[in-house]
């Protein structure tokens, strides 16, 4: 099976060369993605792509990245826009992927934007730490660093919580303007400049990690995922 899928893609990769040499740039590009990746950066990035290729297809698979770097592995996904994970280097797909960084991405806590702390003074984490919150799913790398800021301002995980992936659903319950939430800063700042949220004023920054694109290292890129990885470091 394993090998089958690679064949299929070696061919999806020789259809775009093809492509691209009869009509210009064109062709499919299937990319894995996170969701805080997914909101903000790959949005501008098909955008640049739509501009030089309009006639390239993107699909986007939304998953976690134990799901999707076995995706890529095997040719399912051509590419992966996702954290960096801090270990990653030491898994098993360390010596069958290659990764481009492109950013370095910070976290924010985030409220509705009348929720009654943002005008607080001197405000902390355990301030925040009695009301609801939105915290990622338990096997997610953003959970781990969340787990990790309660645990050095000697806090406990809160007892109220919900956890989503979801955006547009922690953004919904965020509206009842108590429930709090961490979120990667490049996702929440959209709705933040919409009037949605509001980021609260902690006085330092959250650092979460590079943001990076991973490729398969023993097969070629087609040229349609090739431009489009161009456009995601443009982006």
């Amino acid at each position: 099976m394993k090998r089958a899928k690679l064949l299929m893609a070696e061919l999806r990769s020789l259809t775009d060369e093809v492509n691209a040499f009869q009509e210009g740039t064109s062709g499919h590009v299937v990319v894995g993605t996170l969701i805080s990746a997914s909101v903000s950066l790959l949005p501008k990035a098909i955008r640049l792509l739509k501009q030089r290729a309009p006639s390239v297809m993107v699909s986007l698979r939304v998953g976690q990245m134990d799901q999707l770097f076995p995706a890529v592995e095997v040719g399912d996904v051509d590419l992966v826009v996702g954290r960096v994970p801090d270990d990653w280097r030491w898994r098993d797909e360390a010596n069958s992927l290659t990764v481009d960084t492109l950013y370095s991405e910070e976290l924010c806590i985030v409220a509705g934007a009348k929720h009654p702390l943002h005008e607080s003074q001197s405000l902390t984490l355990e301030k925040l730490h009695p009301f609801p919150w939105v915290l990622p799913t338990r096997e997610s790398l953003l959970r781990r660093t969340a787990d990790k800021l309660f645990a050095e301002e000697g806090l406990t995980v809160p007892s109220n919580v919900v956890e989503s992936l979801s955006i547009l659903t922690n953004l919904t319950l965020m509206q009842d303007q108590e429930t709090v939430a961490l979120m990667p800063y490049e996702a929440a700042s959209p709705f933040a400049e919409a009037g949605l949220l509001k980021v609260f004023k902690l006085g330092k920054s959250l650092a979460f990690g590079d943001i990076g694109c991973f490729s398969a290292s023993g097969r070629e890129l087609g040229p349609a995922a090739k431009l489009f990885r161009e456009c995601l470091k443009e982006a």
